[in-house]
Order: structure tokens, then sequence, then C-alpha cells
């Protein structure tokens, strides 16, 4: 009866063996995958602090908008810039 339970016992422990051996390969498997994730996570935190920011664009949107005010503003000084009623 003891020796039964042995063996079955030693079943059991050969089955664990094979899955942790398995379970081995698929964390080494993760490990490679995991390391290209840094590298490409890397890459793009990289290119994304060569983006512009919010206050720069902004910066030249309203320097954009003051260059034409001040454009259309000497033109219609100089008459070169006048309402017409439509024909």
């Amino acid at each position: 009866m003891i020796e039964a339970r042995v063996a079955r016992l030693e079943a059991d422990v050969a089955h664990i063996r094979s899955d942790i051996t398995e379970m081995k390969s698929v964390i080494k498997d993760a490990g490679k995958d995991l390391s290209d994730l840094k590298v490409g996570h890397a890459t793009v935190v990289e290119r994304i602090a060569h983006l512009p920011s919010k206050g720069y664009i902004g910066w030249w949107i309203s320097a954009g908008l003051a260059v034409t005010v001040a454009v259309l503003t000497i033109m219609s000084r100089l008459g070169w810039l006048v309402a017409t009623a439509p024909r």
C-alpha cells in the first residue's frame, strides 16, 4: 500500500519537474521579449523628447497671428486693403 502511494508521488514529482522545466523556458523567452520592449520604449521616449512643447507651438502661433495683424494693418493704412461693396 505504501509502495503504491510512493509510486504515485514519484509520478507526480516527475510531472512537477517537467512543468517547472517548461516554465523556465517560458520565463527566459519572456525576459527576452521584455528586453526588446525596454529598447522600444527607450526609442519612443527619445523621439518624444525631440518634439516641440505646447508652449513653443503656442508661441509660434501667437507670433504668426501678430505678424498677420500687423501686415493687414499696414496694408489698410497704405490703402492696399480697401473694403468695397459687392456688385
